[in-house]
Formats: C-alpha cells, structure tokens, sequence
C-alpha cells in the first residue's frame, strides 16, 4: 500500500491526470481523517469545513506547481503542517475582523485533549514556534503535531521517523520553552509596567 501512495506521488508530480485522480481516491480518508483532528473543538462557522479543507490542502501539496514527495509519511506530514498553515491563516482574518486585536492573555497548559480554538492562542503559538523553529525545528514539529493535530507521541514519532523516546524529550524541552515565552515573559512585562504606572 505504501510502495503504490509513493508510486503515484511520483507519477501525479509529472501532471499526470489518471494518476492525480487515483492518488485523491487513495489519499481522501486519511485527509479527512487530519481534517476531522485538525478542526476538532472549532466553532464550524470560523473555519472551512473539513470537505474544503481536505480539497484546499490536496491542491497545495499535489497542484501543478507541487513539490516532488519521497513517500507516504512525507506527504502525510506536509499534509500535516499546511492544516495548520491554514488554520492560522483564519486565525489572522479573524483577529483582523476584531477591534483591539489581542485583547485577551494567552494561556497555555499544552492539553493536547483540549486543542487551542481561539484565535489568539493559535496565532501566539504559532509565532512562537517559528521562534523555536530556529532552535529545534524537530522540536517546533512535535509541539505542531501534538497541540495543532492531537497526534500522540507514537503518531509523532512515525511523522518525523525518530524514536518516541526523541519525540518525549523533545516535547517537553519544547513545551518548558513556549512557557517561558508565552506565560513567563507575559506575566514580568505586566509587572514591570504596572509598576512603571505607580
């Protein structure tokens, strides 16, 4: 099954229309499947509905100006990671739509059971992870599957083709870090610029 997903990866990269059309048949469920995790807790009128979803992210990753994918669990984790993008692409419309912006103070506790669904939190975390992006891509990947998809550490570590042992100690240097960043650092400016007022 894997070796037939890489074999029409390959030939749909070249155009091939046949080819394009079985690969939509084989790949759909498994898209819905990231989809349904992906939007999981969504208020449905705040973002496209898992059908357009999956069709949006087919004709990113397989258009006609699409990247050349090494095997299933390649495709699958790009699949992935462009869920997300978009789902942080509405975020920004949504704030954008929003008088005062962030108003409110993100708060993080990385229950990957209970997904961020607000705005604000999806975006603060994203801009965060493209911080420690620099730091540990790896490790930005696991917080990314973990909190934006709700994959567990034996999910993550088969995307990324690492040992769980790697995903759980990356996972949790990750999520030290986004809590200095996001809750820490948060918390001191408030003090300081409360006592800048007194």
């Amino acid at each position: 099954m894997d070796q037939e997903l890489t074999r029409l990866l390959h030939i749909a990269a070249t155009g091939d229309r046949e080819a394009h059309e079985q690969l939509w048949r084989q790949v759909y469920q498994q898209l819905r499947a990231l989809a349904n995790r992906q939007m999981r807790g969504e208020k449905t009128e705040l973002i496209l509905q898992p059908t357009a979803l999956v069709h949006e992210v087919f004709l990113r990753l397989v258009g006609p100006e699409c990247a050349s994918w090494d095997n299933r669990r390649h495709f699958f984790s790009a699949a992935s990671t462009a869920m997300v993008r978009i789902r942080v692409d509405e975020a920004r419309k949504r704030l954008a739509t929003k008088r005062g912006g962030d108003l409110e103070k993100v708060r993080l506790d990385f229950d990957v059971e209970a997904p961020f669904t607000e705005p604000i939190e999806v975006l603060a975390i994203h801009e965060a992870l493209e911080t420690l992006r620099y730091k540990s891509d790896r490790a930005a990947k696991v917080v990314e599957y973990r909190v934006f998809m709700g994959f567990n550490v034996e999910e993550t570590a088969d995307l990324l083709d690492v040992s769980k042992r790697t995903v759980t100690l990356d996972w949790r240097m990750a999520c030290a870090w986004l809590h200095r960043e996001l809750v820490e650092k948060p918390e001191k400016e408030d003090s300081s610029d409360s006592g800048a007022s007194d």
